[in-house]
């Protein structure tokens, strides 16, 4: 029996039409599982130029990062439905909108917000400007980091809603991966530094004044300390380093990176496979 050339073409465009339907369905479904990427800018409504260090938040779920020196910012694992996103920074107008997330879309591009600056005048003051607060952390690289989706942060605003804090492990317990324990040598001598063979190194060190001994949940054993990094300097382990002497006044953002898979490039030193914290 001969099949037209007509009913070939027929079922060759209803099977394609079925795979793009199911591979549609299956973008859908991983959309809907891992939430929705949104993206978009921040520019100044009066000369276009990039605004950086903008809030950028989707309170219902909890979601927010600042812009990078470009202007852009990143939200990831955003689910489908309409949320309220609002925009923030101090010396500009606070902005809100509406926006509808579908699941079908993997990224979703907001395009370009204006924001603009808030007016002040100030008569009769002497004012002393120092560098803007953010702008240390948007020039670490904090805020490109936090995007990348990998370890534990906390910048300004996290560390003041937490309220007065007295040691640098008081922040550290709002952040998850590692384990804060009393030392229980606090007070006596220090142990002598050994290499993983037993042989001593250093002796003598003084007394132990680290009320506190840090260490990663996610390590392969108990007892391992992450590496410390302060202002890009490199201290050594936090069993090394009390970090308590660290002036939490000072302290403008905080990473966490509680395993050696999140440990961003760069700071895959000797004994990061027991973590990394940046202050």
């Amino acid at each position: 029996m001969r099949v037209s050339s007509l009913n070939v073409s027929l079922r060759a465009a209803a099977a394609a039409l079925l795979v793009v339907g199911l591979s549609a369905a299956a973008q859908d479904a991983r959309a809907q599982q891992h939430g929705v990427t949104v993206v978009g800018r921040m520019a100044s409504a009066v000369d276009g130029s990039d605004v950086y260090g903008v809030l950028v938040a989707i309170p219902a779920l909890r979601l927010k990062v600042r812009t990078d020196s470009a202007g852009l910012f990143r939200l990831t694992g955003v689910r489908a439905g309409t949320y309220d996103i609002t925009f923030h920074r101090i010396g500009f107008h606070r902005l809100a909108r509406t926006i509808d997330v579908e699941a079908s879309v993997g990224l979703f591009d907001l395009g370009t917000f204006l924001i603009p600056p808030a007016a002040l005048q100030l008569e009769g003051l002497v004012v002393s400007a120092t560098a803007n607060r953010y702008s240390r952390l948007v020039g670490a690289g904090f805020y490109a980091r936090q995007q990348a989706g990998f370890g534990a942060f906390a910048d300004i605003d996290d560390i003041e809603r937490w309220g007065v804090l007295v040691n640098f492990t008081d922040i550290l317990r709002h952040l998850p991966g590692f384990r804060v324990e009393l030392n229980r040598n606090y007070g006596h001598p220090l142990p002598p530094t050994t290499t993983e063979f037993g042989l001593i190194v250093e002796d003598n060190r003084g007394m132990d004044t680290r009320r506190y001994l840090i260490s990663s949940r996610r390590a392969s054993r108990d007892d391992c300390p992450p590496q410390f990094v302060l202002d890009g300097v490199r201290m050594g382990s936090t069993h090394d380093f009390n970090l308590d002497r660290v002036n939490t006044e000072k302290i403008v953002g905080v990473e966490a990176y509680a395993s050696a898979g999140e440990v961003p490039t760069g700071f895959n030193w000797a004994g990061s496979n027991c973590g990394v914290i940046l202050i």
